[in-house]
């Protein structure tokens, strides 16, 4: 591989780039996720095993603009990495670039790994936990956004 010099402007017009792609499929993604933002809801608030309310009138419209963001989000995130990895690549040093190839597919792993087991291991357990301060006068009512913000 050559080894290019770039100035300053060449730099910042690459970066521009990069991140004009990036914003842009995170928007067409989370775009493409309200469409899907009641199901990707219900999936979320299963865990509770009742319904939710919501406390203000645009509650549950803000909420579903953030549950779109994350999940657009999170579907992005390979696109916005490789955005990323195409704008440092040529000032990495051989051995970088193996490190990077190894770690950055290996960190989206964990990452999703963890989302998993926070969704089925964590949340669960934390709802089970809170609901146990439950009385006879004491009954649990889980705002939607709240939940949402606790999930995440």
């Amino acid at each position: 591989m050559s080894d290019i010099q770039m100035s300053l402007v060449e730099h910042l017009t690459e970066l521009r780039k990069k991140l004009l792609i990036s914003i842009g499929v995170l928007v067409i993604f989370s775009i493409g996720s309200y469409l899907f933002a009641e199901q990707i809801i219900d999936i979320l608030t299963h865990p509770v095993g009742k319904k939710l309310v919501y406390l203000t009138p645009p509650e549950a419209f803000f909420t579903q603009l953030k549950v779109s963001f994350f999940t657009g989000f999170l579907v992005a995130l390979p696109i916005i990495l490789y955005q990323f990895w195409k704008f440092i690549l040529p000032g990495l040093k051989g051995s970088e670039k193996k490190s990077l190839l190894i770690l950055v597919p290996l960190s989206y792993l964990f990452f999703i790994g963890g989302a998993a087991f926070g969704f089925f291991v964590v949340i669960p357990f934390g709802i089970k936990f809170f609901l146990g301060f439950t009385s006879n006068n004491l009954e649990a009512m889980f705002s939607l956004s709240k939940y949402i913000s606790f999930s995440f």
